[in-house]
């Protein structure tokens, strides 16, 4: 498991798009897989690290959408915006999955989550 100084490193102290680099985030898809496993301070400061950057990138995110749909500005902070959210609900459906874990329900599964937007190419 990697050292969550440098992964907490990585989302502070780069571009808010960093998320895109495939290094970033291997980095912090591996902390989000063992995130059970990790200490509670590491964990309070990855979701406080991934909210607070969700919560930069929101605002660019619509007015972005406005110029054009064909631009790789827009096409790169709708990804981040999506892998972001992906990480956070990832990782609030474990937390509410190891809670349950006493569910009388053998069967419970983690619902799947499909996120469109309105000018998605995909979501037609």
């Amino acid at each position: 498991m990697l050292p969550f100084t440098g992964v907490s490193f990585d989302l502070s102290d780069k571009e808010i798009l960093c998320l895109e680099e495939q290094q970033v985030f291997d980095n912090v898809y591996s902390l989000i897989r063992s995130f059970a496993s990790l200490p509670s301070s590491s964990k309070s400061n990855l979701v406080e690290t991934l909210r607070s950057n969700l919560a930069v990138l929101l605002p660019n995110v619509d007015p972005l959408s406005r110029i054009s749909d064909e631009d790789i500005l827009i096409t790169s902070h709708r990804n981040a915006f999506k892998i972001y959210t992906f990480f956070l609900i990832h990782i609030l459906l474990a937390q509410d999955s190891c809670t349950n874990t006493s569910s009388k329900d053998p069967r419970r599964y983690l619902p799947q989550i499909i996120i469109k937007f309105k000018n998605d190419k995909n979501s037609q």
